[in-house]
């Protein structure tokens, strides 16, 4: 563990963790404190005071930390066992609930596969298969670290109530979690990978998005929407299949707007 990774495992709960980090980043790393400050302002337009978040797959809390910052109060869901005490220091604690779980279509365990970078944990031996062929994330090997339990979305649901704004990021999983989910919040957004661009298309008929759901989508971490109005679910499959998504080894996030 490098200095940094060390200060901020041990720093992190501490009240003065965030103002040191955001100052060091305003002075020594003005490219990380402008993508922190774009992000901020590209989530507010869906979170807000007393909004409730669901963060699947909050891996060590960044979007967590964000989301509470902008009032919102937080549910952490994480998988990994590992990362829940990384979780559980993320100031303002009063709006930032933990769940240690996997989320998935139906409740019980499952494998947990896990590689060198923690943000590339996931359930599906699907998405592994996909990834070791990739150019992208070829030099990456997972391996089974123990079974984690998993319940759904609709269970999460009934425990903590709607939420405002489902945010997932599960690395392939994505549309077993979907299936776990009777109907969409305001608004909810899931990772797609261009290697793998199919399981996002497969999302995108889930029981829980309605027909006249409207949709757009992220680059990467490029803060701003790929089209400049909502558009319809055949015209992102449509954008999903072609050369600009399907010839890049690209990765991003597709956004789902309730109409009514």
């Amino acid at each position: 563990m490098g200095w940094k990774q060390f200060i901020k495992a041990k720093g992190r709960g501490s009240v003065l963790f965030v103002p040191f980090r955001d100052f060091y980043q305003m002075i020594f790393n003005r490219s990380r404190w402008k993508s922190r400050k774009g992000m901020h302002r590209f989530y507010s337009q869906f979170v807000g005071p007393g909004d409730l978040v669901f963060d699947v797959g909050a891996n060590v809390g960044d979007y967590t930390e964000m989301f509470a910052r902008l009032g919102a109060r937080v549910l952490a869901i994480e998988a990994n066992p590992e990362l829940i005490a990384t979780l559980s220091k993320i100031r303002p604690r009063r709006r930032i609930r933990v769940e240690a779980v996997a989320v998935g279509s139906s409740d019980g365990w499952a494998d947990l596969f896990v590689c060198g970078q923690d943000q590339l944990g996931t359930l599906s031996k699907e998405w592994i298969d996909v990834a070791e062929k990739s150019e992208r994330l070829s030099g990456f090997k997972w391996k089974s670290s123990g079974r984690v339990r998993v319940t759904t979305l609709d269970s999460l649901i009934d425990r903590h109530g709607l939420p405002d704004f489902i945010k997932v990021d599960v690395e392939g999983f994505e549309s077993e979690v979907l299936e776990g989910l009777r109907s969409l919040p305001k608004v909810l957004s899931f990772e797609f990978n261009a290697e793998n661009a199919l399981a996002a298309e497969v999302c995108l008929h889930k029981r829980c998005i309605p027909e006249d759901a409207k949709f757009n989508l992220i680059i990467q971490l490029n803060m701003r929407f790929e089209f400049p109005s909502w558009i319809t679910r055949e015209e992102l499959i449509n954008y999903l299949r072609s050369p600009a998504i399907k010839d890049s080894a690209t990765w991003g996030d597709i956004f789902v707007r309730r109409e009514n």
